[in-house]
């Protein structure tokens, strides 16, 4: 983020391509200035038009990033059903 790049290496190859983004570096890279541009689109509304996304939303994608981190740090592909699943039985332990 500090250098507005983003690495994207093949976990076959071991190549690292470098994406520079054209986006300013505050905020999530800019995002946050859209997630508060629609927070205040919702509440002027008094919550009668959409958002961008809601909570269900949000939990999927952290759940994504964190499944691929698993799947990066152990070299395996991760099934999202079963990632779920051991979730919710280490919960229960």
């Amino acid at each position: 983020m500090e250098k507005n790049v983003i690495e994207v290496t093949s976990f076959i190859t071991g190549e690292t391509e470098m994406i520079h983004l054209d986006t300013p570096l505050e905020g999530h890279g800019g995002g946050d200035h859209g997630i508060m541009h629609d927070f205040v689109r919702l509440v002027q509304s008094d919550g009668e038009v959409a958002g961008l996304s809601g909570a269900h939303v949000s939990v999927q994608s952290h759940l994504m990033a964190f499944a691929s981190e698993k799947s990066r740090l152990e070299g395996r592909t991760i099934t999202m059903t079963d990632y779920i699943n051991d979730l919710r039985n280490e919960g229960l332990r």
